[in-house]
C-alpha cells in the first residue's frame, strides 16, 4: 500500500483496500510485497483525475481512471468523490484475482 500520500488521498485508501481483500489481496504497508499500488488523485482548477493500478512485477491486474469536473469553489468534496467512485468502479471491474502462489517440488 502506499505509504506518502496526501490527507485526501488517505482519506480514500481505505475504500481501496477493501476492494483489495473483496478480491483476494493481503494488503502490506511496509516491506516486500509482490503486488505494487499506485494511487493519486490529482486536482486541478477546474478537474480532478484519478488514477489507481495495481502492478504484479510490471504486469498490470488492476486499472481505474476517474475524471470530474466542476467550479473550484463549489462542491469541490463531491467533485472529488465522483472522480474517485469512478476510478473505484473501473479498478474493482478490472481487477484480477491473485494467482495463487504453489511450493515447487523439484
Amino acid at each position: 500500500m502506499p505509504v506518502n500520500l496526501n490527507p485526501r488521498e488517505q482519506a480514500y485508501l481505505p475504500e481501496i483496500e477493501n476492494v483489495l481483500r473483496r478480491a483476494g489481496y493481503d494488503t502490506i504497508y511496509r516491506g516486500d510485497a509482490d503486488h505494487l499500488l499506485e494511487f493519486t488523485i490529482d486536482e486541478g482548477p477546474i478537474n480532478v483525475l484519478t488514477f489507481i493500478r495495481l502492478a504484479d512485477h510490471g504486469r498490470v491486474v488492476g486499472l481505474g481512471e476517474g475524471r470530474a469536473s466542476g467550479p473550484p469553489l463549489l462542491n469541490r468534496n463531491r467533485i472529488l468523490a465522483d472522480s474517485f467512485y469512478q476510478a473505484l468502479r473501473m479498478f474493482e471491474s478490472r481487477l484480477s484475482r491473485p494467482t495463487p502462489v504453489y511450493p515447487s517440488y523439484r
